[in-house]
Parts: structure tokens; sequence; C-alpha cells
């Protein structure tokens, strides 16, 4: 596990419902980034920011979300 960390950036959504709400707060404190008190242009201004910094020292970005099925179409079908 610890080289799969050294090689990539790892999330984990473990507390999904069918009502979670705006995603991208919930994908953002999974990896570890500000969240709080961001609108949803700046949260998603953030996080292609974070993606591309892991792409220039060549790490993937991996997001695990446990219980994905009990989160409804709408949430999983939301643009990040």
């Amino acid at each position: 596990m610890e080289d799969l960390r050294l090689k990539a950036a790892l999330g984990l959504l473990d507390n999904t419902h069918p009502r979670l709400s705006n995603l991208m707060e919930w994908v953002s404190m999974a990896f570890g980034r500000e969240y709080k008190a961001k609108d949803p242009v700046d949260l998603y201004d953030s996080f292609v920011q974070f993606l591309a910094a892991e792409q220039l020292k060549h790490r993937r970005v991996i997001l695990v979300i446990d219980e994905a099925q009990d989160l409804d179409n709408e949430t999983l079908g939301a643009r990040l």
C-alpha cells in the first residue's frame, strides 16, 4: 500500500447515502483539499489544479467510492 501512495493520490468516500449533496465538496475532502466556504466554480477550479499538479508529478489520482450503489442517479451523473 505504501508503494501505491508514492505513485498515486488516494481519496476515499466511505459515508455515502442517497441524498449526498455537493459531490465536489466530498471529493475535495477525500483528497484533503480545502472545501469549506467555496463556491462550486472555485471547488472545481481547485480540483482541476490539483489534478494538473499530480499529473506533473507523474502520479495517478484514484477515488474509491465505498457503497456507491447507495448514491442516486443524479449524484452519480453529476459532473465533477
